[in-house]
């Protein structure tokens, strides 16, 4: 068993009051919860790049506008074992924020570790379900969730702060690059990152239209010439010369006009992995003055214990307040997969852990993310149970033998004296008489003949020690049980 971090639970809940006015106006945006679907999410890239509207195919309303990417739609329609299942998937765990849909997006893919480039980016779009008004304020909101990393891949997986929305007065399409170059006008606020794949982080943000607006884009927007600011999630310490790599979930999305300054909010929700340090609490509105129930009015302060933390801040006409609560991971127990074990190549084989801790992910090193793996190949078999935070492995070695009524026989053994598996003999698991085992060279000269079921071939021949390769055997022996004499024959390796 293997133990990966500790971690610490950051679970920040939005405070009191809306707007009324801002959250009874209409929402401008299509299907916001991915909900509607064309066709259900079976493969990977579902949200399909269209220069019509609405699409043929995915979820209704939403399109991508980035030709040479593939961005993902999960619905619980889909079937298990398929790309686009809810809530494990191949990404990654997590239920719905609301309904039963969401999309994800590759945010940052650089392809080389480099700091300074970004080869690759998802988007998705629509059109809005009516134009912006010129110089009306309007309020943006959409729910994320980190889809954390894979302990298999190799990667660094980082947490990105540069979530949002661009607008336009036409459709965006882009068939060179694989990322958008467009300005984000509306968004997150820089320097807040997103690691919670625990829960779902609320966005929130206000703009003013230009005017005529239709079009919306979502996902993460950066300065390609300028470094990419991240901070690292996984592994620790970070491998160096690995692509850095973020995928997100998104829900639940909304574009509502604003009538009346008043009272808003804002919640953030994260994961914070430590040991024995510091948590850093950030207010998610910047404002004039804050005021924590530590009594501190900072706009962000350091906490040392679990418990509750909230800040109330205050810009103008607006009154902003979150709330914080910290409390403890706790750490998974470890499992077993069970001792090393051999089957019958004609039975079924199944490996499954003993325990499957409650909210961990699983991942086998075969791909699979089921709790219960069928095997038809010998090897190791490893499964992985993980969160945000922790990760607890297992293995198990899977052989297979070829087997009949009486007899389970081996298809290799290595005469090297160490004690293990030094000479060929079928083990026998009922009472037989009549045996003969003899084996054969590859130009079929037999180079051993037993009658005794204990006596084994220890890969030698008129004294001296035949080279590796594969031999060929013939046993018979007579069942009394069944009044019935039986041949087996096949091939066996000498590994030397």
């Amino acid at each position: 068993m293997n133990y990966m971090r500790s971690g610490v639970y950051v679970a920040a809940t939005a405070a009191m009051l809306f707007c009324s006015t801002v959250t009874t106006a209409q929402n401008l945006v299509p299907n916001p919860g991915f909900e509607q679907y064309i066709t259900c999410p079976e493969y990977e890239g579902a949200i399909q790049f269209n220069t019509t509207y609405p699409p043929p195919a995915g979820p209704d309303f939403w399109i991508n506008p980035v030709e040479f990417s593939t961005p993902d739609h999960y619905h619980t329609c889909a079937g298990n074992g398929t790309f686009g299942t809810v809530p494990l998937n191949d990404r990654g765990y997590q239920h719905p924020h609301g309904g039963q849909a969401y999309a994800g997006i590759i945010t940052a893919n650089n392809g080389n570790g480099a700091p300074t480039s970004l080869n690759y980016s998802e988007y998705v779009q629509c059109k809005l379900l009516q134009p912006l008004q010129a110089g009306k304020r309007y309020q943006l909101s959409f729910y994320l969730s980190y889809a954390g990393g894979d302990p298999v891949l190799p990667k660094n997986f980082i947490a990105l702060d540069r979530y949002g929305a661009h607008f336009s007065q036409t459709m965006v399409t882009e068939t060179q690059l694989q990322y958008l170059t467009l300005p984000m006008h509306a968004g997150s606020t820089p320097g807040h990152f997103i690691t919670d794949s625990a829960g779902w982080t609320l966005i929130t943000a206000e703009f003013t239209a230009a005017g005529g607006e239709e079009w919306m884009v979502l996902g993460t927007f950066h300065d390609p010439a300028a470094p990419l600011q991240y901070t690292h999630v996984a592994p620790n310490p970070p491998a160096p010369g690995e692509p850095l790599y973020n995928y997100t979930y998104l829900d639940d999305i909304s574009l509502t006009e604003m009538i009346d300054c008043d009272t808003m909010h804002r919640s953030k929700d994260s994961t914070v992995c430590f040991a024995n340090t510091e948590v850093t609490l950030n207010a998610t509105f910047a404002g004039t003055d804050y005021l924590w129930n530590t009594g501190e009015t900072t706009a962000s302060i350091r906490v040392y214990e679990p418990g509750l933390y909230y800040c109330t801040v205050t810009e103008g006409c607006h009154l902003y307040s979150d709330s914080f609560r910290i409390s403890t991971l706790i750490p998974p127990l470890p499992f077993t997969l069970g001792p090393d074990t051999s089957f019958c190549e004609d039975e079924p084989a199944l490996v499954q852990p003993d325990r499957v801790n409650e909210g961990y992910a699983l991942q086998w090193n075969t791909g699979a993310t089921s709790k219960s793996l069928p095997v038809n190949q010998p090897g190791s078999y490893v499964l992985t149970q993980y969160n945000s935070c922790y990760s607890v492995s297992d293995s198990v070695s899977i052989s297979f033998y070829r087997c009949s009524y009486c007899l389970s026989l081996p298809d290799v053994f290595s005469p090297n004296g160490d004690g293990l598996n030094d000479a060929f003999r079928p083990i026998i698991v009922c009472d037989i008489s009549g045996y003969q085992l003899s084996v054969y060279d590859r130009w079929g000269e037999k180079v051993f003949v037993s009658y005794m079921p204990n006596e084994g071939w220890n890969g030698m021949f008129r004294g001296l020690p035949l080279p590796a390769g594969v031999y060929h055997y013939l046993i018979h022996y007579f069942n009394p049980a069944e009044q019935k004499a039986h041949t087996v024959k096949g091939d066996i390796s000498l590994i030397r």
